[in-house]
């Protein structure tokens, strides 16, 4: 297979400048939204709730890794969200000192409201859009995401010195 040419430099910091302002467009809509809605406010209780409900019996050790939070700061903050009515902690059948997170049915409702929040914001800008312009968007989004995968640079860099 041939090596791609490579891109000019300023096409990528343009392509990092463009997703740390569409990051801040929809948070901002997400704090208005949420504020019509009567949700909380996007904390840094967000990820966690999201992943808990995706993982649910997920441990501490392991959300604040996936999540790219000290372990303390997750613990601090499921404990506040477990006094809340949103997670409940539950010792590891297996290994009494492992914490395992899981998220009430409140925990679930807020969740699923942020999503259904995210999904209208999102599909609210992709309206205007033409069909042509979605599909390459939704391309390169998939790209930028097999990219970002974690081990995908070990695979690359075995597939070249093979």
């Amino acid at each position: 297979m041939p090596a791609a040419e490579p891109r000019p430099a300023w096409r990528g910091e343009e392509v990092v400048d463009l997703l740390r302002a569409i990051n801040a467009s929809l948070r901002g809509q997400l704090a208005q939204d949420s504020i019509r809605l009567g949700l909380p406010k996007f904390s840094r209780r967000l990820p966690i709730l999201m992943r808990v409900c995706d993982e649910p019996g997920i441990t501490v050790n392991e959300l604040a890794r996936v999540i790219g939070m000290p372990k303390s700061q997750v613990s601090v903050l499921v404990a506040e969200m477990q006094a809340e009515g949103v997670l409940r902690k539950a010792g590891d059948p297996t290994d009494q000192r492992r914490i395992r997170v899981s998220p009430t049915a409140e925990g679930k409702r807020r969740a699923h409201a942020w999503r259904r929040a995210y999904r209208s914001v999102v599909l609210e800008a992709l309206r205007p859009m033409s069909e042509d312009d979605v599909a390459h968007l939704h391309r390169g989004l998939i790209a930028l995401r097999e990219a970002l995968e974690p081990g995908r640079t070990d695979r690359a860099a075995q597939e070249g010195a093979m």
